[in-house]
């Protein structure tokens, strides 16, 4: 079963609109007619798949069309009519407030879509990586229906349900897509714990020392590093201790601005301090800090590290000015988030040190991933800044392309039988770099095949403002969308297969410049001064940035 068109009478200000599907048989009301036509099936070129595209600027639209293929399986008072082909090319016609008096052709009629729907398992798969709710002033729709799946971005963000759904979609589909591509590659939910110690020999500031002073740490941070022996923690203390070691440098920080005084001054000799524990203490990062915290309370250790302009020893602040407690405090409640955290990744699966002694764990448990999460914002900015999580090897922008991936595999692992599935993808573009947005259809049709659908081969409709997705399909299966007079919505032909990208950009998507609206009213400005030899020093300046050598020349003959 197949929707090959939608006609929308009236829903949202869109009127009198006919959305073509592409296939073998095109449709049209006309009245209360429906006219046929037939043409060659090219669903071939989408490897056997029915595939469209709908395109047009903002505003003109697309979500309107697709949010009436959703409320139709909600009783509305909008009209239209849904047209779907079997396999025997039979024609069915559902009628949503209008009635169609004459066809050519025998046809089934329903003027109850949602009776339809169930009588032939029709499911309606929302895809995207937008926020459903930014259109409605961050409000959800509340109404569901069983055969309407909502598997947007925005509807996983929410319920601790949703989430661990959403993780275990991820990751299910990632594990597959690396077996299925021969890749060897852990495939989880990743933290990483960068090594901040490793920038500790960067807070040796030459206006806070005296020479024989910067030396001397210099030579203890060296001794350090080549005494520490970096082995992969095995249990929840090691976890622990290693993360206040690998931290320490930001703690240090945190430590200093948390004093209430000159922050500068009290984390040079905090540093100090904190170094020379280190030396004498057996490398014991936790108690180190807590050394180097005491010894604050004593005058005699502030007056002998810091020098001003003209290298006397200066005593710029004491222990008195420096509200240690409050620093103490600070660092109890990061020992206590560090213990916390330690006691959730001790239940990794893969925990780690890589080359630059950053701890690496690896987690495959929603509930696990999510604490760890949480505590971890517990901590400080500056702390927090030097961890980083995230699906493992997978960027912002893959992460858009994964998710559009992940929510079809697991919609065919959970598909039922006999059901036939129509496949939404709203912003199909949003967050691809163009070079994925060339390979979107080719890398989405190769990941169709390779599923096992239990019903129907499903139908794909794609919404986009790329022209460089839109190049991958047929003219007869574009829907261009365009305003006319008196803002009607009505559909304009559109290039697609065959077709330049860089042409596309223009006639495809109907461009009215070929540069941006500021840019363009600059250079018509520009014309008029250099016609009128008035051009100024900037306006000069501004032609010989611009990238067109001919428009250069003539913008500058009259100079």
């Amino acid at each position: 079963m197949r929707l090959v068109h939608i006609y929308i009478n009236e829903h949202k200000g869109v009127r009198d609109l006919n959305v073509s599907l592409g296939g073998e048989t095109v449709f049209y009301v006309d009245g209360h007619n429906l006219n046929i036509e037939y043409r060659i099936d090219t669903s071939s070129y989408y490897n056997g798949y029915q595939c469209s595209a709908i395109i047009g600027a903002n505003g003109v639209g697309k979500s309107t069309i697709l949010d009436f293929l959703e409320s139709v399986y909600f009783p509305i008072d909008s009209s239209g009519i849904l047209i779907f082909l079997d396999e025997n090319s039979k024609i069915y016609a559902c009628q949503i407030n209008y009635q169609i008096l004459h066809c050519p052709e025998p046809l089934e009629k329903y003027d109850d879509y949602e009776v339809f729907a169930k009588l032939f398992s029709t499911v309606l798969v929302k895809i995207n990586n937008v926020s459903a709710a930014q259109s409605r002033l961050g409000y959800e729709r509340k109404h569901k229906h069983s055969l309407v799946q909502e598997r947007s971005l925005e509807h996983y963000t929410t319920g601790a349900s949703r989430k661990k759904m959403y993780f275990d979609n991820l990751l299910e589909y990632l594990r597959w897509n690396q077996s299925s591509s021969n890749v060897v590659q852990d495939v989880g939910f990743e933290f990483k714990f960068q090594n901040s110690f490793r920038r500790m020999k960067s807070l040796v500031r030459p206006d806070m020392y005296y020479p024989n002073r910067r030396v001397e740490l210099e030579n203890a941070y060296n001794t350090i590093q080549k005494a520490r022996k970096i082995l992969n923690p095995t249990n929840q203390k090691d976890i622990f201790e290693f993360l206040v070691a690998a931290l320490s440098t930001s703690i240090i920080v945190e430590l200093a601005a948390s004093s209430g005084a000159a922050r500068s001054v009290v984390l040079a000799v905090l540093h100090v301090h904190f170094i020379k524990a280190l030396v004498v203490g057996d490398l014991d990062f936790r108690r180190s800090i807590f050394q180097s915290l005491e010894a604050l309370r004593y005058d005699e250790n502030w007056d002998v590290f810091i020098t001003d302009k003209q290298g006397r020893g200066v005593k710029s602040i004491s222990s008195i000015d420096v509200d240690i407690d409050r620093m103490q405090a600070t660092y109890s409640e990061c020992l206590e988030a560090l213990r916390d955290i330690s006691e959730v990744l001790v239940s990794g699966r893969r925990i780690s040190v890589d080359e630059n002694e950053s701890l690496i764990v690896l987690v495959d448990e929603f509930s696990f991933a999510s604490k760890a999460v949480y505590l971890s914002t517990r901590l400080p900015k500056n702390i927090l800044s030097n961890i980083n999580w995230g699906w493992r090897g997978i960027s912002t922008g893959e992460m858009a392309y994964t998710h559009l991936f992940s929510e079809t595999y697991n919609c065919a692992n959970k598909s039922k039988k006999n059901a036939n599935y129509i496949i939404v993808i709203d912003e199909a573009d949003l967050y691809l770099h163009p070079e994925w947005q060339r390979c979107f259809l080719d890398s989405y049709l190769k990941l169709l095949e390779s599923l096992s659908w239990k019903g129907t081969p499903p139908q794909i409709i794609i919404t986009t403002h790329s022209p460089v997705i839109v190049s991958d399909f047929l003219p007869q299966d574009i829907v261009s969308l365009v305003k006319g007079a008196g803002g009607k919505v009505e559909i304009k032909e559109s290039l697609g297969f065959g077709t330049n990208i860089t042409n596309l950009f223009i006639d495809g998507m109907h461009l009215t410049a070929t540069v941006g609206e500021h840019s363009r009213k600059a250079i018509v400005s520009l014309v008029e001064k250099s016609e009128s030899q008035k051009l100024s020093p900037l306006d000069k300046e501004l032609i010989k940035g611009m990238g067109n050598k001919f428009v250069r020349e003539y913008l500058l003959q009259n100079d």
